[in-house]
């Protein structure tokens, strides 16, 4: 009788080949597959928290308390007679004041190595208290018109329904440009790819001045340097919308230097790169600066005052701002309260209630209910609690 034989280095080697075959197959499979969706970015830390409210103050379609904080890409909208003093979440302490019908918006960026926080004003004014900002830091207003660049400084600065973007320095310095958003989008040397040289310098305001850019002064700048002409190019408008949705300038700029060197290649591009290249260089757009006046400046000066900022290191280890901003309101609520007469032109009532209490503040009143407001917020009391009022 033969002794039994062990079959080990076979067995061995038919595992082996079994496992070598599954994972030729999985190298393949993935290799014939579509890329799968990039996972879901975590949602932004909060850029920058509720100070002060008065009146319909909405945060993407949801209506605003105090202390709430703000997050990157979230729309703030007033409404008539509504205001929000926010203040950005960082060393600078910058507080922001939304006026009224304002469409307003918080992006932050990388550009050059420097982290950009950015104030989207597309419609309605604001005020600015920016304190002197980090080595590593900036801070950008954008509105259809203008870019506004500062390190720290104050200053106001309106949107019209017609796009007229208008600034006012009250204390400090502000480099103005006016907006070209191809010039955006493609930078310098996308620019110079087509034979466009940059159209638009910064013109720094100072203390006590003002300025304006208008959609007309927009189309002057672009009809003079050619840019009229080559945004209308399907590509070259992909580029710059694609650049406005993007959170990475920098990133979408790179890619359109890239992209722009088969797109001139094309016989119509070179014909329009060749006509710019022999053309004078356009004389530069000059940015008129005026003069404030001095009551104007008197009555910005007021509001600036009540731009106060939480200190920094309570906000940053304290997630629930509210008692941190009702501390601040209280410490400041004659003054806030005089705003609030003064935004809403109604005087301080008395709320007096069936339980004996009486709450101070402006009133108003609908169909069912009274809204008291004070610096600390609204109140509300439906009709069947309120015994009357008083002043």
């Amino acid at each position: 009788m033969k002794p039994k034989s062990h079959n080990y280095p076979r067995i061995f080697f038919q595992i082996l080949l079994i496992l070598l075959f599954v994972a030729v197959s999985c190298s393949k499979k993935e290799e014939g597959t579509a890329p799968t969706a990039e996972p879901a970015k975590p949602a932004d830390e909060p850029e920058a928290v509720v100070l002060f409210l008065i009146g319909d103050v909405q945060l993407e379609g949801k209506k605003v308390s105090l202390g709430d904080r703000i997050s990157i890409g979230e729309v703030l909208i007033t409404g008539v007679k509504a205001t929000a003093d926010i203040q950005i979440i960082g060393e600078s302490q910058t507080v922001i004041r939304v006026k009224e019908n304002t469409n307003f918006e918080l992006k932050k960026f990388m550009e050059a190595g420097v982290m950009v926080h950015q104030a989207s004003l597309n419609k309605g004014s604001a005020l600015f208290t920016v304190n002197k900002q980090q080595k590593n830091e900036a801070f950008q207003v954008r509105t259809p018109t203008l870019v506004a660049g500062v390190r720290g400084t104050q200053f106001a600065i309106q949107s019209g329904d017609t796009g007229n973007s208008k600034i006012e320095v009250i204390d400090g310095s502000v480099a103005v440009k006016p907006r070209i958003e191809v010039a955006e989008a493609l930078g310098d040397e996308g620019l110079s790819q087509l034979g466009i040289q940059n159209p638009v310098s910064e013109v720094v305001i100072e203390k006590g001045k003002s300025s304006e850019v208008t959609p007309k002064d927009i189309e002057k700048i672009e009809k003079a340097s050619g840019i009229a002409e080559i945004k209308k190019l399907p590509e070259i408008k992909a580029m710059t919308e694609a650049f406005q949705k993007s959170d990475n300038p920098e990133e979408k700029r790179a890619q359109a230097k890239v992209d722009l060197v088969a797109i001139v290649k094309k016989p119509e591009i070179q014909e329009i790169v060749k006509e710019k290249e022999k053309a004078p260089p356009p004389k530069a757009f000059e940015i008129t600066v005026k003069a404030v006046p001095q009551t104007e400046i008197q009555k910005q000066v007021q509001e600036f005052q009540e731009l106060i900022a939480v200190e920094q290191k309570k906000i940053e280890k304290q997630t629930d701002s509210k008692a941190l901003v009702q501390e601040r309101n209280k410490a400041m609520e004659k003054v806030l309260m005089a705003r609030i007469q003064k935004i809403t032109k109604k005087s301080i009532e008395k709320l007096i209630l069936k339980d004996g209490r009486e709450v101070e503040g402006v009133i108003f009143q609908d169909d069912d209910n009274y809204y008291v407001i004070t610096p600390l917020g609204t109140e509300t009391f439906p009709e069947t609690q309120v015994e009357g009022l008083g002043f």
